[in-house]
């Protein structure tokens, strides 16, 4: 088991030390960091690997070399064309001076240095890497940052079997039986579809006797039960074909035909992945990057509950990447779960209060909330288009903002809804900035100065559209979508459903107190689309923030600027 890892220059990561439990989720947004983490792991465990192969095993002398190789080919974790690709940024060399002032070139190193524990003995050990070219990286043992001495090469290390995989993405429909070494080879690159009838060959030979009889209590039993008890299946032993080299696989749902694995459907076939991979190789630390694939949300707590179950009766250690909010839920309350964003991590706090707030406000909210210190809360989604919109029509800062990652949070214009929210999260993230603006209404008292409520001043944002005048535009101007138009039945519908003065003066009380999206918009689309026999959905509320595009931006009124600067501000 490693109980703490530190790593520089991999990939997103500068520079991270990073504390692990028996049981690790890393959750956070895409290109977050979290799969950075299981190659790290996966990397050291190659270094581990070779450095025992060419300097234990072998017994060798030869510590001072420059370092045992690692081609490209044996990243399995880490799919890349050149291993340049590995180090952060790309960058390889660096620039600097030596004792003579003179300019140099010198290699960067990526380090992993970890700590663990096996069987109740302590060890420690450091790699560093040094790019060669580009299909090879050199490995060598580095000094311990502490004692700043080399590290001793700690043999008990060798117990450890680290083992990666990624999630199943389809299924060949002919496979070739293949040799430890391939499988590895395959599992590392990303193709678990090529090789999962292997995977279940291998966990079935290996639970036989010596008479070819399978073993009562044996791995593949447990395996099969895992199946039918997720499925309702039953999982039938791969077969072999000696003609073809080939093998086939195949599972009954409790009639008389057997259907081939192909049948089977994704989720099933993640599952399948998960249980036989980690019943056939006995691995002592198991990386999954994102087991809950294809799995629908039930089955993802429920499968990470078994193999969280499973890893930890086997005294072994399991660190997972995942997207999935069930999942987050699970770990939360029994194992350890840490969030990253752009190559940082954060453990997070499981205290019994933050866990029964989270049930309430969700798992996934206070990742982001904590993440990005922001929340902003307004009525609905489409207010959140419409600022977009104004922010990108009025080149305002504020789109900035408004285009990175914050906890957006719908409130349907119940302003306590916010602030009883903002309250549960400020809590726990003391730091959290949040700015709820809402339709015309009268707000309660709040006492949060870190929470700014604010009303629009006309009745809702749609108000602040230039109106009737990118109505009009927009269905003049959005040709890909209306092949024909009538602008003469459109003006009549308009002067038909807007009080007369309104349409010279767009400071009007009209467009101000006017419900503009159910009792104008809605009106005069639904008329002249029904009119023009074409669909009401090709311009219904949910894309009325398109019309701000073709709004004249000098005439958009004063106050959506002010909005934004508020926004502005607080988020910054």
């Amino acid at each position: 088991m490693i109980t703490k890892i530190t790593i520089k220059n991999l990939r997103q990561i500068k520079e991270e030390t990073i504390d692990l439990a028996s049981s690790v989720v890393f959750v956070g947004p895409n290109n977050s960091g979290k799969t950075t983490i299981l190659q790290a792991v996966s990397l050291l465990g190659v270094a581990i690997r070779k450095w025992a192969e060419e300097r234990v095993n072998t017994k060798s002398k030869a510590k001072l070399r420059v370092g045992v190789g690692i081609t490209i080919d044996e990243l399995f974790s880490i799919p890349v064309v050149s291993v340049d690709h590995v180090w952060r940024d790309m960058k390889i060399r660096v620039g600097k001076r030596n004792e003579k002032n003179k300019l140099v070139t010198a290699n960067i190193q990526i380090e992993i240095h970890a700590e663990g524990i096996i069987n109740d003995k302590v060890w420690k050990v450091g790699f560093e890497f040094d790019y060669a070219r580009n299909n090879l990286i050199y490995a060598r043992l580095t000094n311990d940052p502490h004692t700043h001495k080399p590290y001793e090469f700690p043999k008990v290390i060798l117990d450890e079997r680290i083992g990666y995989l990624p999630s199943l993405s389809g299924l060949s429909m002919v496979e070739d039986k293949l040799e430890l070494g391939s499988i590895n080879r395959f599992i590392g690159t990303g193709k678990t579809s090529d090789i999962l009838r292997n995977i279940c060959y291998r966990l079935h030979q290996e639970s036989l006797d010596k008479n070819q009889k399978l073993i009562p209590d044996s791995r593949w039993n447990d395996f099969a039960k895992v199946m039918h008890e997720q499925f309702r299946i039953k999982t039938n032993p791969p077969k072999y074909n000696l003609v073809n080299g080939t093998l086939t696989m195949t599972y009954n749902e409790g009639t008389n035909k057997n259907l081939d694995l192909s049948d089977l459907g994704s989720g099933a076939k993640q599952v399948l992945l998960l249980f036989s991979y980690i019943y056939s190789f006995e691995n002592s630390i198991i990386l999954l990057d994102e087991p809950d694939a294809h799995l629908e949300v039930i089955k993802q707590e429920n499968i990470y509950d078994k193999i969280s179950q499973l890893v930890k009766s086997r005294n072994s250690q399991l660190i997972i990447a995942s997207h999935s909010e069930s999942v987050l839920k699970s770990a939360f309350s029994k194992d350890q779960v840490i969030s990253s964003v752009l190559g940082k991590y954060k453990t997070e706090n499981k205290k019994e209060e933050l866990v029964k707030a989270l049930t309430k406000i969700g798992y996934e909210q206070f990742l982001l909330a904590n993440q990005t210190k922001k929340v902003l809360y307004l009525e609905g989604s489409t207010d959140l288009d419409f600022l977009r919109g104004f922010a990108q029509k009025l080149n305002h800062k504020a789109i900035a903002v408004l285009n990175k990652e914050f906890l957006f949070y719908p409130v349907a214009n119940q302003p306590t809804d916010a602030i009883n929210h903002f309250r549960v999260l400020k809590k726990f993230i003391p730091d959290l900035a949040g700015l709820g603006l809402l339709d015309n209404l009268k707000l309660p008292e709040n006492n949060d100065k870190d929470l700014a409520l604010t009303c629009w001043e006309r009745n809702e944002i749609e108000n602040y559209l230039v109106l009737p005048e990118c109505l009009k535009n927009y269905f003049l101007k959005r040709q890909d979508i209306f092949e024909q138009h009538n602008l003469d039945l459109l003006q009549k519908i308009i002067n038909d459903n807007t009080v007369q003065a309104a349409l010279t003066d767009l400071n009007h009380r009209f467009w101000q107190r006017t419900k503009i999206s159910d009792d104008y918009l809605d009106v005069i689309v639904r008329e002249y689309l029904g009119k023009m026999k074409m669909p009401f959905a090709l311009l219904d509320k949910s894309k009325y923030s398109l019309l701000v595009e073709y709004s004249s931006a000098n005439e958009i009124p004063d106050e959506v600027n002010e909005k934004l600067e508020a926004l502005s501000e607080a988020f910054n």
